[in-house]
């Protein structure tokens, strides 16, 4: 004898999230990008504070360079 089959409901399974492939800016500071990165931006700053420093001296009458 057939005895009817009730139908089941079963919860979504959350589809899983794929796992980051690329790397980070903070993974860079593992690697010594972060480090160079870091140099290279002091560089720039000093470069950028001797420039503004020589302008200022150079309107006060004193020249350096």
């Amino acid at each position: 004898m057939h005895t009817p089959v009730e139908p089941t409901t079963s919860e979504p399974v959350p589809a899983e999230e794929p796992a980051p492939v690329g790397l980070t800016f903070a993974d860079g500071f593992q690697f010594g990008c972060g480090f160079m990165l870091a140099v290279v931006l002091s560089m720039l700053i000093s470069a950028l504070a001797i420039i503004v420093l020589v302008l200022l001296l150079s309107l006060a009458g004193l020249q350096i360079l």
